[in-house]
């Protein structure tokens, strides 16, 4: 992802393909700031021998 020392969000998405043929769609979102900072993600193989569920995350963390 980007550099975020400023803070701010981050929107970062990606379509990918492999050697084996499947094709990958992602997409990643941050956001920086002062004291926390959060992020959260999905991705799917969207075509391909590998095709399944998508995959998603989510966290964060405070400073103190």
């Amino acid at each position: 992802m980007p550099n975020q020392q400023n803070g701010g969000w981050s929107v970062n998405p990606n379509v990918a393909g492999d050697d084996r043929g499947n094709t990958k769609a992602s997409i990643n979102v941050e956001h920086k700031g002062q004291d926390h900072d959060f992020h959260a993600g999905w991705g799917k193989v969207i075509r391909g021998p590998n095709k399944a569920k998508p995959t998603w995350n989510v966290g964060g963390k405070f400073r103190w």
